[in-house]
């Protein structure tokens, strides 16, 4: 972990960084452990290697049974975007 980012080993002899941002809890403290696991995913490289890691497009829902249904009962749903 640095000043503004957590280092995470992604196997296959490679890191890949988190911004330290997003451990941080309501008070801005950082909440992350030294070994600790959680799923992640990949969105590309930074300028400086490092293989640049998301933990929001893990976190997105895998059952889409709630928004099917929605769907098929023509009502309006909620839905937020980081631009990507």
């Amino acid at each position: 972990m640095s000043a503004e980012q957590v280092f995470i080993d992604i196997g296959y002899k490679t890191e890949g960084v988190i911004a330290l941002e997003a451990f941080k809890d309501s008070s801005g403290k950082p909440v992350v452990q030294v070994g600790e696991q959680f799923p992640v995913s990949i969105k590309g490289r930074n300028e400086e290697g490092y293989y640049e890691l998301s933990k929001v497009y893990v976190a997105r829902p895998k059952d889409w049974s709630s928004l099917e249904a929605a769907f098929a009962e023509k009502r309006a749903i909620a839905a937020w975007s980081q631009g990507w």
